[in-house]
C-alpha cells in the first residue's frame, strides 16, 4: 500500500491474474474494515481498478473487485453479495500524474501540453498590455 495524505494505492503483483485479484480483494477488504472501524469515510465512487501490463499481453478483463458494505465486512462475505463492483479504467490521475495501463506517459505529456498551450495563449494575449519601465 502506498499512501499520500488522503490518497491510497493498493498494488498487487502475481503471475496468475486470478490470484492477484483474490489477493487484492482480501487486502482491500481489510482496508475497508479498518476504515469503517476507525470512522473514516471512504469515497467509493473514486475507487478505481487498473491492470498495468504490457501492451502485447492479451488478457480477459472481466476482473471484479467489490466495495463491500458493513454487513459483508463484519460477517462471512457471501460469494454472490450485491455490493458495488469497482470500475475498471485504462488510465487514472494519481498525485497529478496520468498513469495508463501500459505504464506509458503519453496521456500525461498530452495533458501537460494542453495546459502549457493554454498558459502561453494567455501570456500572448497579455503581452501587448505589459510595458517595461
Amino acid at each position: 500500500m502506498f499512501m499520500y495524505a488522503d490518497d491510497k494505492v493498493l498494488v498487487v503483483s502475481h503471475v496468475n491474474l486470478g490470484q492477484a485479484i483474490e489477493n487484492l480483494q482480501s487486502d482491500y477488504n481489510r482496508v475497508q474494515q479498518y476504515y469503517h472501524d476507525c470512522g473514516i469515510i471512504e469515497n467509493r465512487n473514486k475507487t478505481k481498478l487498473m491492470h498495468i501490463r504490457s501492451p502485447h499481453t492479451k488478457v480477459d478483463l472481466t476482473l471484479k473487485l467489490k466495495t463491500h458494505n458493513f454487513d459483508c465486512l463484519h460477517s462471512n462475505i457471501p460469494l454472490n453479495c450485491s455490493c458495488k463492483t469497482v470500475d475498471i479504467v485504462s488510465d487514472h490521475v494519481y498525485l497529478g500524474i496520468v498513469i495508463d495501463q501500459h505504464f506509458k506517459f503519453h496521456k500525461h505529456t498530452e495533458t501537460l501540453s494542453k495546459k502549457l498551450r493554454y498558459v502561453l495563449f494567455k501570456l500572448h494575449r497579455l503581452a501587448p498590455t505589459v510595458r517595461l519601465l
